[in-house]
């Protein structure tokens, strides 16, 4: 918006009668330009596009697509702009060079078998469904061979007038029905089975792998620039990758077995038509494949783009009541907008590659109906062969070519499969890179790389980057400090090597501390866990011992909740050792604690549940007693009972939230399941009196703590005091008694 348009719209709101009043003219003025702007990118985009794709098609011919050209770097327009799985790129060489690796034939064949042999390696049950419904299969086509004689029989008998053949024929064309409705039938039924058994035995494995070593949480720090919309791997994409892959093996099967008898038949009656059949087959297979390749890159496109629609229209269901109280819905219908157009864009370009293949491919079809009796009708009317075994032929030839013929037909459904294996394969590489080999369920060698073809693009131009810095830091500082300066840069430079998240190296987590020490710090470096790398504390040393407190401060974004991450185990980017003792078992309460979809029961349990705990220690007189003590009396009866089941994190308060975590850490501290807890700002939403309550119940316990917060009251529930200063730098101090009495006058001035 422009600063005259600001003006006027603050004047405009001012003037309202009401506090969120807005002009209706203004509004609308405001929409339409903001509307505009985003259709002006978007078109500006699209037609820098078009134009691209004219000056590929002037130099690389008109079905030459994608696959030739390219930017050049050292030119003076930056590259051309394309459009990429993760949106509109400018770099012309690293698009073309992905779309090339996408398109792949043995990178392609390579994910295929190592994300579809594990499932028939490990269930002894899926080689039997699998070889059952090839039996099935073989009938099918035997049946087809069958009714293939039958007809010619029939045909026959028809043209020469014979009333007993004609009878005959036609009785073993209703045997042959009967025998063939349940086969074609019950192998539908079973290729179904097989399905749907091989997509329960995938998506649980995936899910595995994916809360296996916090990967779900990983994902969100370190991969999302990689792998997009895990959700939709899990389930859209593992589900069409099985229904797709039995089906296009069994018809690839079927194929091949057709191939080979009705090829035997065509020989038998006119060989000069099999010659013509293996030509024509052969162009149409070469020509389809050249002018249909760019839709794998399309469509994996597509895929992407339609999964950022549905997260942002997702994202506006979950965050209904903060868009509502900015009043922010004008934004997000723009960006939902945005990312309609983007996927129409798109959906634009599959529309033309679609057309121009289907072009081809009805002009391939029709000529098929005709060409193989045109080729056999001189031998028809020379006398040699009769009307059924010319049908015959017309059916073989039609069988025939339609085998050879398989790409041709199912090339759209092998672009958008090879997309879908293109994501599930960058999915699942992500998640067993980072767990032990040993747990890897699709033996993926981290070494070899076939995930998101810009990921190592991105690699070169951040190692780039660093070199430029280290460069720099050289010409600054001269040789002073030369040795600490060059250890720096090798740490940071040399880690580049290993990928995204291991640039710096790693803090260990070891749990060999003594059971009255849970935790002890040697040298500790954090980073964070993005691109950017940044220094967040350096070299923190402390010791903990059992039952001590430790309160956490220091002014917003210097670490605070990223200690405590590291401390968890989340984040582990940097240096240094964490020792934690075997026995210690720590629970974390953010500053907005997690609702677990379930009941009530289910919220206080998390994340254990009732099997974990005694009948009698989860009893409703029990949890109500918990309940009490952090001043939530009477919430199971405001909810008809502790098995009623909500969307707590929609009812409850932001109060109520923070003080049923605090009975979740009770509830598990009294049933020994917790003896260490991470407290991150986690009554920030509580007034003095809630506060007050409950960490005193810390205090009574036996729980050893770190909190982080910003008010002075809580100082009085701990013992030390780990202040974080300036850049990296922190300090260590005990609480002294001056201090515990201010925070006490503190906590009295606030009830």
């Amino acid at each position: 918006m422009s600063s005259e348009n600001g003006k006027k719209h603050a004047v405009d709101s001012g003037g309202s009668s009401s506090l969120f009043a807005l002009d209706d003219h203004d509004d609308q003025h405001h929409e339409q330009q903001q509307r505009s702007n985003v259709l002006h990118e978007v078109g500006h985009a699209t037609r820098k596009l078009a134009s691209e794709m004219v000056a590929r098609v002037g130099t690389a011919g008109a079905f030459s697509g994608s696959g030739g050209g390219g930017g050049d770097d050292s030119g003076g327009g930056g590259g051309a702009l394309q459009i990429t799985a993760s949106g509109i790129n400018t770099d012309g060489n690293a698009t073309t060079s992905a779309e090339k690796q996408r398109r792949s034939i043995p990178r392609l064949w390579f994910l295929f078998r190592t994300l579809a042999m594990p499932y028939f390696r490990h269930d002894r049950a899926a080689r039997w469904r699998l070889a059952f419904v090839v039996v099935l299969a073989l009938l099918q086509s035997a049946v087809s061979i069958c009714f293939s004689y039958t007809s010619r029989n029939f045909w026959n008998a028809l043209s020469e007038k014979q009333m007993h053949d004609f009878r005959v024929a036609s009785f073993r064309y209703f045997m042959l029905i009967v025998i063939a409705v349940p086969v074609i039938t019950f192998y539908v039924y079973k290729r179904n089975v097989l399905c749907m058994e091989w997509r329960r035995w995938l998506t649980l494995r995936l899910s595995d792998e994916f809360f296996a070593e916090r990967s779900f949480y990983r994902l969100e720090n370190e991969g999302r620039a990689v792998v997009d919309n895990p959700d939709q791997r899990i389930t859209e994409d593992a589900k069409s990758f099985t229904s797709t892959s039995v089906s296009l093996a069994l018809n690839l099967l079927r194929c091949v077995i057709d191939l080979g008898s009705f090829s035997f038949i065509l020989i038998s009656i006119y060989p000069r038509l099999f010659g013509t059949l293996i030509i024509y087959a052969s162009a149409g297979t070469i020509v389809s494949y050249f002018v249909g390749r760019r839709l794998i890159q399309l469509n994996f496109t597509q895929l992407q783009r339609e999964a950022d629609l549905r997260f942002a229209l997702v994202r506006v269901r979950e965050c209904a009541e903060s868009i509502a109280f900015y009043r922010g819905e004008r934004r997000e219908k723009l960006v939902v907008e945005s990312r309609l157009f983007h996927a129409l864009e798109n959906y634009a370009q599959l529309l033309i590659w679609t057309f121009k293949l289907d072009v081809f491919t009805t002009y391939y079809e029709y000529l098929i109906q005709i060409l193989p009796i045109f080729l056999v009708a001189p031998v028809y009317f020379s006398g040699v062969i009769k009307l059924g075994a010319l049908n015959q032929a017309w059916s073989a030839f039609n069988h025939v070519l339609d085998d050879l013929s398989w790409i041709l037909r199912e090339f759209d459904t092998l672009s958008e499969f090879s997309a879908g294996v293109d994501r599930l394969g960058e999915f699942v590489e992500f998640l067993e890179a980072r767990i032990k080999p040993s747990d890897r369920i699709f033996l993926i060698d981290p070494n070899h790389s076939f995930s998101h073809p810009h990921h190592h693009h991105h690699q070169h131009h951040r190692r780039r980057e660093l070199q430029n810095m280290e460069q720099f830091d050289h010409d600054r500082t001269g040789d002073e400090d030369e040795d600490g300066d060059e250890e720096q840069d090798r740490r940071g430079l040399s880690a580049l090597n290993s990928g995204v998240g291991e640039e710096f190296g790693k803090i260990a987590l070891i749990e060999d501390a003594p059971e009255d020490t849970p935790l002890v710090l040697e040298q500790m470096t954090l980073f964070t866990p993005d691109d950017a790398a940044r220094m967040l504390i350096r070299d923190l040393s402390f010791t903990l011992r059992r039952q001590e407190r430790l309160m956490l401060v220091g002014e917003s974004g210097r670490g605070k909740s990223s200690l405590l991450r590291a401390l968890a185990g989340l984040w582990d980017r940097g240096d240094g050792v964490i020792h934690v003792s075997p026995s210690s078992k720590a629970m974390f309460l953010p500053q907005k604690p997690f609702c677990t979809i379930g009941s009530l029961t289910d919220q206080l349990l998390y994340p254990h549940t009732a099997s974990d705990f005694d009948a009698a220690d989860v009893s409703a007189s029990r949890l109500d007693a918990v309940l009490t003590q952090v001043g939530l009396q009477g919430l199971a009866q405001r909810f008809d009972g502790y098995e009623t089941v909500r969307d707590w994190a929609d009812v409850l308060s932001n109060g109520e939230q923070q003080r049923l975590a605090f009975a979740r850490l009770m509830l598990s501290y009294q049933h020994g399941h917790t003896t260490f807890a991470l407290l991150d700002e986690a009554s920030s939403a509580l007034d003095a009196r809630s506060e007050k309550r409950v960490y005193e119940l810390l205090l009574a316990s036996s729980l050893t703590y770190i909190s982080v917060g910003h008010r002075l009251t809580l100082a009085q529930y701990h013992d030390r005091l780990l202040r974080l200063t300036g850049e990296t730098d922190w300090q260590l101090e005990p609480i002294t008694e001056e201090k515990r009495e201010q925070a006490v006058a503190s906590a009295m001035f606030q009830l």
